[in-house]
């Protein structure tokens, strides 16, 4: 029927589309961030609560130190959950994440930022816990999201080596939410005090995008924002710990990319309009119909070309 065939038609063109390519190589974007980074909405809120307490109750000694104290247990890190914890300081805080905060989160860059020498801010997160980035509304429909961590165990070897995975998602809403484990489990087999970089490349086309992109505004509702999550997969009770997260999208592993070449295959006649689309056609239909075709199959298609 005209339907079936329009679908059919629709459905083949949408193929094309994702296959083949046009332009220049697409400029990446690039997130480099430390733990310090990442935390720093949470320690910004503890702070200022505990700024307010000492303003409001500066002059009553015993109700302010009450007062400080049950807002440090807000914040206070649990047994067994993920935490951020700043070395030079000593003190550690809970890591916290919510969909609302993908406004706040930081903003990716067209330059690759340098990776630090040194990280005060560390997060760990132990079996079964897991950190969350807010990538924002940002990430392309195409090519691969590369996705960097600087990990390493915090008990020797011998006790146990901590496996992370790699989660990509996004919660539009409070009822609305969703998520999918990409790539494979990482084992960290860093030893503590010498972490080394871990890297999944993942095509964006695999991922579960959010259907609000480009639709609501970063910051409103429903939440068009995205996220990645790294989950401490490991069988034993072992702790990870994080330095460094870097994300870099979209890369391609050449340019045009494979499936691109495959259709737009390289010839001397490119220059020749008539010749090239001749070549192109040929190959191409014979994996389309899965048979060999006819030169007069070819001109019938050309000369709707």
């Amino acid at each position: 029927s005209v339907v079936q065939f329009e679908q059919y038609r629709d459905l083949a063109r949408q193929a094309l589309k994702k296959a083949t390519v046009r332009g220049e190589r697409p400029e990446p974007l690039y997130y480099g961030l430390t733990m310090e980074v990442l935390s720093a909405q949470t320690w910004k809120a503890y702070d200022e609560q505990l700024d307010k307490i000492r303003k409001r109750h500066g002059k009553d000694s015993e109700a302010l130190e009450r007062q400080l104290e049950i807002a440090r247990a807000k914040y206070k890190v649990k047994p067994g959950s993920a935490h951020f914890k700043n070395l030079d300081a000593g003190i550690s805080v809970s890591a916290r994440w919510s969909y609302g905060g993908a406004k706040n989160a930081p903003v990716p860059t067209k330059v690759r930022p340098e990776v630090p020498e040194e990280f005060p801010v560390i997060a760990i997160v132990p079996k079964g816990r897991s950190l969350k980035l807010h990538v924002r509304d940002s990430l392309p429909d195409a090519g691969n999201l590369r996705v960097r961590i600087l990990a390493s165990r915090t008990r020797p070897e011998e006790q146990g080596i901590p496996t992370l995975a790699l989660f990509f998602g996004h919660q539009a809403s409070n009822n609305s939410k969703a998520a999918k484990k990409v790539g494979p489990e990482m084992e960290i087999k860093a030893s503590p005090g010498k972490p080394e970089f871990y890297q999944w490349d993942v095509p964006l086309s695999e991922l579960i995008r959010n259907p609000f992109r480009g639709v609501t505004e970063l910051g409103r509702k429903p939440n068009p924002g995205e996220f990645v999550e790294f989950v401490n997969t490991s069988f034993h009770s072992e702790d990870l710990r994080i330095d460094y997260l870097e994300i870099t999208t979209p890369t391609y592993d050449q340019w045009p990319p494979k499936s691109h070449a495959n259709v737009f295959i390289e010839s001397q006649n490119k220059e020749n309009e008539a010749s090239y689309a001749r070549e192109v056609l040929f190959p191409f239909m014979r994996r389309a119909w899965r048979r060999a075709v006819t030169e007069a199959e070819v001109d019938q298609k050309l000369a709707l070309f």
